[in-house]
Protein backbone atom coordinates (compact mmCIF):
# COMPACT_ATOMS: atom_id res chain seq x y z
CA UNK A 1 0.00 0.00 0.00
CA UNK A 2 1.55 3.31 -1.59
CA UNK A 3 1.37 6.14 1.88
CA UNK A 4 -0.39 9.64 0.69
CA UNK A 5 1.90 12.18 0.12
CA UNK A 6 1.66 14.81 2.96
CA UNK A 7 0.26 17.91 2.04
CA UNK A 8 2.99 21.11 2.18
CA UNK A 9 2.02 24.46 4.22
CA UNK A 10 2.03 27.70 1.92
CA UNK A 11 4.83 30.17 2.74
CA UNK A 12 4.63 33.30 4.64
CA UNK A 13 2.55 35.89 1.97
CA UNK A 14 5.78 38.15 3.11
CA UNK A 15 8.69 36.12 1.08
CA UNK A 16 6.49 36.16 -1.92
CA UNK A 17 7.26 38.46 -5.31
CA UNK A 18 4.91 41.68 -4.75
CA UNK A 19 1.47 40.83 -6.97
CA UNK A 20 1.82 37.28 -6.26
CA UNK A 21 -0.36 35.74 -4.38
CA UNK A 22 0.54 32.73 -1.97
CA UNK A 23 -0.17 28.91 -3.84
CA UNK A 24 -3.02 27.03 -1.97
CA UNK A 25 -1.75 23.17 -0.49
CA UNK A 26 -3.44 21.39 -3.76
CA UNK A 27 -2.53 23.69 -5.93
CA UNK A 28 1.48 22.38 -5.13
CA UNK A 29 0.84 19.18 -4.46
CA UNK A 30 3.24 16.26 -3.12
CA UNK A 31 6.93 17.38 -3.07
CA UNK A 32 7.65 15.18 -6.08
CA UNK A 33 5.53 16.68 -8.57
CA UNK A 34 6.94 20.24 -7.75
CA UNK A 35 8.29 21.85 -10.62
CA UNK A 36 12.21 22.28 -11.44
CA UNK A 37 12.11 26.35 -10.74
CA UNK A 38 15.22 28.69 -11.30
CA UNK A 39 15.47 30.12 -7.84
CA UNK A 40 17.49 33.56 -7.61
CA UNK A 41 20.75 33.42 -6.11
CA UNK A 42 21.46 34.85 -2.90
CA UNK A 43 23.41 37.96 -2.97
CA UNK A 44 25.41 37.49 0.33
CA UNK A 45 26.15 33.82 -1.35
CA UNK A 46 27.93 30.97 1.03
CA UNK A 47 28.82 33.60 3.29
CA UNK A 48 25.50 33.93 4.15
CA UNK A 49 24.34 31.20 4.96
CA UNK A 50 22.01 29.43 2.23
CA UNK A 51 23.22 26.00 1.10
CA UNK A 52 24.15 25.40 -2.78
CA UNK A 53 21.67 23.73 -3.18
CA UNK A 54 18.78 25.86 -2.23
CA UNK A 55 19.84 29.24 -3.60
CA UNK A 56 20.49 27.11 -7.34
CA UNK A 57 16.71 25.79 -6.98
CA UNK A 58 17.04 22.20 -6.65
CA UNK A 59 14.20 22.18 -4.93
CA UNK A 60 12.76 18.84 -6.65
CA UNK A 61 15.14 16.65 -5.37
CA UNK A 62 14.00 17.51 -1.65
CA UNK A 63 11.41 15.52 -0.85
CA UNK A 64 11.02 17.00 2.64
CA UNK A 65 8.12 20.00 3.11
CA UNK A 66 10.50 22.44 5.38
CA UNK A 67 13.34 22.43 2.65
CA UNK A 68 10.38 23.53 0.49
CA UNK A 69 9.49 26.36 2.99
CA UNK A 70 13.35 27.00 3.00
CA UNK A 71 13.48 27.03 -0.68
CA UNK A 72 10.84 30.45 -0.50
CA UNK A 73 12.23 31.97 2.47
CA UNK A 74 16.01 32.11 2.12
CA UNK A 75 16.22 34.43 -1.39
CA UNK A 76 14.21 36.76 0.62
CA UNK A 77 16.36 36.91 4.05
CA UNK A 78 19.45 37.39 1.83
CA UNK A 79 17.88 39.80 -0.40
CA UNK A 80 17.15 41.61 3.03
CA UNK A 81 19.89 41.10 4.81
CA UNK A 82 22.09 42.61 1.77
CA UNK A 83 19.82 45.65 1.63
CA UNK A 84 20.34 46.18 5.54
CA UNK A 85 24.28 46.01 5.46
CA UNK A 86 26.67 48.08 3.62
CA UNK A 87 29.98 47.15 2.38
CA UNK A 88 32.59 48.46 5.00
CA UNK A 89 30.06 48.14 7.97
CA UNK A 90 29.40 46.09 10.69
CA UNK A 91 26.34 47.47 11.93
CA UNK A 92 23.04 48.93 10.57
CA UNK A 93 23.88 52.66 10.94
CA UNK A 94 22.18 54.58 13.72
CA UNK A 95 20.50 58.25 13.02
CA UNK A 96 23.15 60.77 14.19
CA UNK A 97 21.85 62.68 17.39
CA UNK A 98 21.78 66.70 17.28
CA UNK A 99 24.23 68.73 18.06
CA UNK A 100 24.99 68.72 21.86
CA UNK A 101 22.64 66.06 22.78
CA UNK A 102 22.56 61.56 23.22
CA UNK A 103 22.70 59.42 20.34
CA UNK A 104 20.55 55.75 20.83
CA UNK A 105 23.68 53.93 21.88
CA UNK A 106 24.62 56.12 24.70
CA UNK A 107 27.68 57.67 22.77
CA UNK A 108 29.04 61.17 24.48
CA UNK A 109 27.61 64.40 23.46
CA UNK A 110 29.23 66.69 21.11
CA UNK A 111 29.35 70.18 22.40
CA UNK A 112 30.68 73.48 20.34
CA UNK A 113 33.83 74.92 21.28
CA UNK A 114 34.23 77.97 23.79
CA UNK A 115 35.68 80.59 22.39
CA UNK A 116 38.04 81.93 25.50
CA UNK A 117 38.53 85.70 26.45
CA UNK A 118 41.47 87.42 25.38
CA UNK A 119 44.01 87.89 28.22
CA UNK A 120 45.28 91.64 28.17
CA UNK A 121 49.16 91.64 27.56
CA UNK A 122 51.43 93.34 30.67
CA UNK A 123 52.78 96.76 29.28
CA UNK A 124 56.09 97.15 28.31
CA UNK A 125 58.76 98.72 30.76
CA UNK A 126 61.09 101.45 29.74
CA UNK A 127 64.60 101.22 29.59
CA UNK A 128 65.04 103.10 32.42
CA UNK A 129 62.43 101.14 34.72
CA UNK A 130 64.37 97.60 33.91
CA UNK A 131 67.43 99.58 35.18
CA UNK A 132 66.25 100.36 38.49
CA UNK A 133 64.72 96.85 38.97
CA UNK A 134 68.24 95.12 37.99
CA UNK A 135 69.81 97.56 40.19
CA UNK A 136 67.57 96.61 43.16
CA UNK A 137 68.04 93.07 42.03
CA UNK A 138 71.59 93.65 42.45
CA UNK A 139 71.28 94.89 46.16
CA UNK A 140 69.62 91.45 46.97
CA UNK A 141 71.65 89.49 45.74
CA UNK A 142 74.76 91.24 47.24
CA UNK A 143 73.17 91.39 51.11
CA UNK A 144 72.49 87.46 50.41
CA UNK A 145 75.98 87.21 49.68
CA UNK A 146 76.77 88.97 52.94
CA UNK A 147 75.01 86.91 54.78
CA UNK A 148 76.24 83.50 53.82
CA UNK A 149 79.91 84.67 54.44
CA UNK A 150 79.03 85.62 58.08
CA UNK A 151 77.45 82.42 58.54
CA UNK A 152 80.20 80.98 57.01
CA UNK A 153 82.81 83.21 59.23
CA UNK A 154 80.71 82.20 62.50
CA UNK A 155 81.27 78.58 61.62
CA UNK A 156 85.11 79.04 60.89
CA UNK A 157 86.08 80.84 63.81
CA UNK A 158 84.39 78.28 66.20
CA UNK A 159 86.20 75.35 63.99
CA UNK A 160 89.76 75.43 65.58
CA UNK A 161 88.59 77.41 69.38
CA UNK A 162 86.17 74.55 69.94
CA UNK A 163 88.31 71.48 69.55
CA UNK A 164 91.32 73.68 71.35
CA UNK A 165 89.06 74.40 74.45
CA UNK A 166 87.61 70.89 74.41
CA UNK A 167 91.15 68.57 74.20
CA UNK A 168 92.73 71.56 77.25
CA UNK A 169 89.84 70.84 79.38
CA UNK A 170 89.92 67.57 79.46
CA UNK A 171 93.60 66.83 79.45
CA UNK A 172 93.65 67.89 83.24
CA UNK A 173 90.82 65.14 84.13
CA UNK A 174 92.70 62.51 81.93
CA UNK A 175 95.95 63.06 84.21
CA UNK A 176 93.92 63.01 87.50
CA UNK A 177 92.61 59.33 86.34
CA UNK A 178 96.26 58.20 85.78
CA UNK A 179 95.32 58.39 82.20
CA UNK A 180 98.97 59.92 81.04
CA UNK A 181 99.00 59.14 76.92
CA UNK A 182 95.32 60.28 76.40
CA UNK A 183 96.09 63.51 78.43
CA UNK A 184 99.42 63.80 76.24
CA UNK A 185 97.55 63.21 73.15
CA UNK A 186 94.96 66.06 74.43
CA UNK A 187 97.12 68.40 74.82
CA UNK A 188 99.07 67.72 72.11
CA UNK A 189 95.52 68.63 69.79
CA UNK A 190 95.24 71.74 72.22
CA UNK A 191 98.55 73.11 71.32
CA UNK A 192 98.05 72.32 67.23
CA UNK A 193 94.81 74.05 67.09
CA UNK A 194 96.17 77.17 69.16
CA UNK A 195 99.08 77.72 66.96
CA UNK A 196 96.92 77.34 63.74
CA UNK A 197 94.96 79.68 64.93
CA UNK A 198 97.07 82.13 66.19
CA UNK A 199 99.02 82.54 62.51
CA UNK A 200 96.08 82.11 60.46
CA UNK A 201 93.01 83.45 62.55
CA UNK A 202 89.67 82.51 60.86
CA UNK A 203 85.89 84.11 60.97
CA UNK A 204 86.85 87.72 62.12
CA UNK A 205 85.14 89.16 58.97
CA UNK A 206 81.83 88.10 60.75
CA UNK A 207 80.71 90.94 62.47
CA UNK A 208 81.92 92.96 59.14
CA UNK A 209 79.57 90.85 56.57
CA UNK A 210 76.78 90.98 58.84
CA UNK A 211 76.93 94.94 59.27
CA UNK A 212 77.00 95.32 55.65
CA UNK A 213 74.01 92.80 55.21
CA UNK A 214 71.64 95.20 57.18
CA UNK A 215 73.34 98.20 55.81
CA UNK A 216 72.52 97.10 52.10
CA UNK A 217 69.08 95.57 53.14
CA UNK A 218 68.18 98.98 54.66
CA UNK A 219 69.62 100.83 51.44
CA UNK A 220 67.41 98.54 48.97
CA UNK A 221 64.31 99.54 51.12
CA UNK A 222 64.66 102.85 51.15
CA UNK A 223 64.63 103.04 47.11
CA UNK A 224 61.75 101.08 47.04
CA UNK A 225 60.22 103.51 49.45
CA UNK A 226 61.23 106.77 47.37
CA UNK A 227 59.86 104.71 44.40
CA UNK A 228 56.00 104.26 45.87
CA UNK A 229 56.22 107.40 47.15
CA UNK A 230 56.65 109.02 43.85
CA UNK A 231 54.69 112.13 42.59
CA UNK A 232 51.64 111.41 40.16
CA UNK A 233 52.48 114.03 38.28
CA UNK A 234 56.65 113.27 37.37
CA UNK A 235 57.41 111.18 34.80
CA UNK A 236 58.86 107.40 35.83
CA UNK A 237 61.82 107.65 33.99
CA UNK A 238 62.96 110.59 36.22
CA UNK A 239 61.99 108.84 39.37
CA UNK A 240 64.01 106.40 38.53
CA UNK A 241 67.14 107.74 37.38
CA UNK A 242 67.06 110.33 40.46
CA UNK A 243 66.65 107.39 42.66
CA UNK A 244 69.71 105.23 41.66
CA UNK A 245 72.12 108.77 41.29
CA UNK A 246 70.70 109.41 45.00
CA UNK A 247 71.98 105.30 46.52
CA UNK A 248 75.35 106.31 44.88
CA UNK A 249 77.04 107.87 48.18
CA UNK A 250 75.87 104.83 50.30
CA UNK A 251 76.37 102.01 47.83
CA UNK A 252 80.11 103.06 47.78
CA UNK A 253 80.26 103.86 51.16
CA UNK A 254 78.86 100.30 52.29
CA UNK A 255 81.70 98.74 49.60
CA UNK A 256 84.80 100.84 50.93
CA UNK A 257 84.40 99.55 54.59
CA UNK A 258 83.68 96.06 53.61
CA UNK A 259 87.36 96.05 51.14
CA UNK A 260 89.13 97.68 54.05
CA UNK A 261 87.88 94.89 56.32
CA UNK A 262 89.33 91.63 54.14
CA UNK A 263 92.65 93.92 53.25
CA UNK A 264 92.94 94.86 56.19
CA UNK A 265 94.90 98.04 54.94
CA UNK A 266 92.19 100.60 56.97
CA UNK A 267 92.91 104.49 55.49
CA UNK A 268 92.21 105.26 58.82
Amino acid sequence: MSEKPTPVPPPPPGNLPSGESPPSASAIGPPSALPLKSMPSSPLGESAGVPPSLSRGVLAASPSPSLAYAAYAAPAAAAAAAAHLRPGLSRPPTALAPLGGTSSDDSPSVSAPVTKPAVPSEPSLSPTLIDLQDHLNELEDWAQANKRDARRDSIAFWSLKAPAIMASASSGLLAQFSLTTLSLAAGAVASVCVLIDGIHPRGMLRNTHMRAYHDIRILHNKMVAEWRSRSVTAKDDNIARRIIRDSEAEYERISAYIRDAETALSPE
